[in-house]
């Protein structure tokens, strides 16, 4: 039987895992061979919109979608936990790609993705592969907006 407390603790270490595992899986997807033959189809959505949100190669469908089934045999997680965590998957990934910004914190905008920062993705394509948070864009040094921020400064040192 699993703790009370472990029902939110189990939601962030999923969301946490699919960070991780959609970061990495996202930058291989630019890599050009694969971004030809399959990733190509999500970007064809330059300008983004919800639908865009579900725009895939199917085996780019297949690599998104085999991160569940995987975590669910590692990690024990309640029904009801998968079943509002697929919802916040599919709120965020619509929200991401609505082509209108819908958080207006600066603040939480720069820990969490938005549409803004989704919308530079499909647009610049080799910065902001991140998922739900910004700390894998920042750590890896493919953030878009902390570069050019970088770069400002260091025009100006």
């Amino acid at each position: 039987m699993l703790s009370i407390y472990y029902l939110p603790l189990s939601f962030l270490i999923y969301a946490l895992a699919h960070e991780f595992y959609f970061y990495f899986t996202h930058v291989w997807m630019h890599r050009p061979r694969v971004y030809r033959n399959v990733h190509a189809v999500h970007h064809q959505s330059i300008k983004t919109t919800p639908f865009a949100s579900f725009s895939f190669h199917p085996l780019e469908a297949l690599v998104h979608a085999a991160f569940l089934p995987i975590m669910v045999m590692l990690i024990p997680i309640h029904p009801v936990v998968i079943i509002g965590y697929l919802i916040f998957m599919t709120v965020t990934a619509i929200s991401n790609h609505l082509g209108v910004e819908v958080i207006t914190s600066s603040h939480i905008k720069k820990h969490f993705i938005s549409g803004e920062h989704h919308a530079k993705h499909h647009r610049l394509m080799k910065y902001n592969f991140g998922l739900y948070f910004t700390f894998m864009d920042r750590l890896m040094g493919t953030e878009a907006d902390a570069l050019k921020s970088h770069k400002l400064k260091r025009a100006y040192e």
